[in-house]
């Protein structure tokens, strides 16, 4: 089978993982560039930084090849607004949220401005006040702001779904102070129970963008969780590490699976 892998130009550490996955199951993986037709698309990266690859995505699935995730999933869940929307619309527990369009808002301070697009927890930022507000917004423009659920500040579930299935839930834990867990900000994980709850919560989400592959974020409130948001390029080192998992090859496993 020939594999295209759609991702950033510099390999990180979860291209690297699949590539080798993929060719110990004895697999042609292409990088960024066809060397021919593939019979499957891989797609992680297709944002700003990487506009080839969208046009190389749509392209492909135009032809009836399969793409995963597909491009329209994959931005959908990048706008964290119009995804926000999408979860309560279809009734899920998600954090009051708005459209940063002035700073005489309605929503009580401390709050969480976010930029639309971002991962990693990265344009994330807690505003105790107007005057902090007003400067990361200058710095970034087009944000959202968000309900500050303060049950268990510095703490959140990631739940990792592979084709309809949960196949792995971790708790992330801040150590520095931090009100983000990320793993990618300094924070520790730790493998929590599956519950029916967070099952439900997480294969919807995951439903309802379209998603065949994502992480799913839920907070601690005060009766059960919030989805938070959702990320369909999700990074597994911690996973791996902390969980014991080995991601990679559940994914491939799953795409190998997928591909007649």
């Amino acid at each position: 089978m020939i594999v295209l892998l759609l991702t950033n130009k510099t390999l990180g550490h979860e291209a690297r993982k699949l590539v080798t996955a993929f060719e110990a199951r004895g697999h042609q993986v292409d990088v960024n560039t066809p060397t021919a037709t593939p019979h499957v698309v891989v797609a992680r990266h297709l944002g700003n930084k990487n506009p080839e690859n969208l046009g190389l995505a749509l392209h492909y699935q135009s032809m009836g090849i399969p793409v995963v995730n597909t491009p329209q999933s994959a931005a959908l869940a990048k706008n964290k607004y119009e995804a926000g929307k999408l979860f309560e619309a279809n009734g899920l527990p998600t954090p009051l949220t708005r459209e940063l369009t002035t700073l005489d808002h309605d929503m009580p301070y401390p709050l969480v401005a976010k930029v639309l697009r971002g991962s990693q927890g990265k344009g994330v930022y807690l505003c105790n006040t107007r005057a902090e507000l007003e400067e990361v917004s200058q710095k970034h423009g087009t944000m959202i702001i968000q309900e500050f659920v303060n049950t268990r500040p510095g703490e959140d579930l990631r739940v990792f779904v592979i084709g309809g299935r949960v196949v792995g839930v971790m708790k992330r834990k801040s150590i520095n102070g931090d009100f983000r867990a990320n793993i990618s900000q300094g924070g520790i994980g730790e493998p929590y129970q599956l519950t029916p709850e967070i099952e439900t919560l997480a294969l919807t989400v995951a439903k309802v963008v379209g998603l065949d592959i994502c992480g799913v974020d839920l907070l601690f409130a005060e009766q059960g969780f919030k989805v938070c948001e959702v990320n369909a390029t999700p990074g597994f080192r911690g996973f791996d590490r902390y969980c014991g998992s080995s991601m990679a090859d559940l994914i491939v496993d799953y795409i190998c699976g997928q591909v007649k």
